[in-house]
C-alpha cells in the first residue's frame, strides 16, 4: 500500500516545554541583566505575549529573536543588538539539549521505501528549523515545508494552499494518508478534512473524537507504517 506521513516537528519528535525552559535557563545563565530567573521569565512571557497578540498574521509570532528584542525594549535596554546574542544562546542549548528517540528516526528511515513518503509541515523559519534536523539526524523527509516558506502558519488556509498541490498529486495516486502532531488544529485536522488522513495525536491534553488515536510518537509511526 502507499502512504504518505504528515509530521509535525515540535513537540511530536521532542518535548518541547521541558527543552524550552532548559532552553531559557541557558539565556539566564548567559545574561547579566537579571538577577533571578524568575524576573527574566516573567520579562520574557511579557514580551512572548505581545508578540503572539500583535503578530498573529505574521510568521514573526514564534520568532526567539523578536521575542528578546521586545524584552529589552521593555526594559529600556539600550543595545538591542544584544537580542540576537541572546537568540543564538536560546537556539544553540535548545538544540543540543532536545532529547529524540533514534530508535523512532532509525525506525523511520529503515522503513523508508518507494510507497512510503514522509512529509515535514512545522511552524517557525526556515533556516532554525533545518538546523534542528541537521543536528538531530531528521534526514529522512521527502519534503519540508516551513510557516516561512509558505508565508503563513499553520493552519492558516494559505498553508494548506500552498502544500495542497503535492499532495493532491498523491492523492489521486491512490497514497493513504497519514498525520502526526501535537495539535489537532494544526496539525491533523486539514488532513483529515481534505484527504480523510488517519490522525494520531501526541504530547497532548487535547480532545476531539475524530483524533483516531492519541498515542506516542513510536506508537503512531509503527502503527501507520504497518497498516
Amino acid at each position: 500500500m502507499k502512504k504518505i506521513i504528515i509530521f509535525d516537528l515540535d513537540n511530536t519528535f521532542y518535548e518541547y516545554q521541558s527543552t524550552n525552559i532548559k532552553a531559557l535557563n541557558s539565556v539566564f545563565s548567559s545574561q547579566r541583566i537579571f538577577d533571578t530567573f524568575e524576573k527574566f521569565y516573567e520579562q520574557y512571557m511579557n514580551a512572548r505575549d505581545f508578540v503572539k497578540k500583535n503578530y498573529r498574521d505574521s510568521t514573526s509570532i514564534n520568532n526567539r529573536g523578536k521575542y528578546f528584542k521586545i524584552l529589552l525594549i521593555n526594559i529600556n535596554y539600550s543595545n538591542l543588538d544584544y537580542a540576537a546574542e541572546l537568540e543564538n544562546v536560546y537556539w544553540e542549548s535548545f538544540i543540543n539539549i532536545a532529547n529524540i528517540d533514534e530508535k523512532v528516526t532509525s525506525y523511520l528511515e529503515s522503513n523508508k521505501v518507494n510507497d512510503i513518503k514522509y512529509h515535514l509541515y512545522t511552524n517557525l523559519n526556515t533556516e532554525i528549523q533545518l538546523r534542528k534536523l541537521n543536528k538531530w539526524k531528521l534526514n529522512i523527509f521527502d519534503k519540508i515545508v516551513t510557516s516561512e516558506d509558505a508565508g503563513y502558519e499553520k493552519p492558516h488556509s494559505k498553508f494548506i494552499k500552498y502544500v495542497k498541490p503535492d499532495l493532491d498529486l498523491l492523492y489521486d495516486e491512490g497514497f493513504k494518508f497519514y498525520a502526526i502532531g501535537d495539535v489537532i488544529e494544526n496539525d491533523l485536522k486539514p488532513w483529515k478534512k481534505l484527504y480523510n488522513a488517519t490522525t494520531f495525536l501526541i504530547n497532548s491534553d487535547e480532545k476531539d473524537k475524530n483524533v483516531d488515536y492519541t498515542t506516542s510518537l513510536s506508537k503512531s509511526v509503527s502503527i501507520a507504517i504497518e497498516d
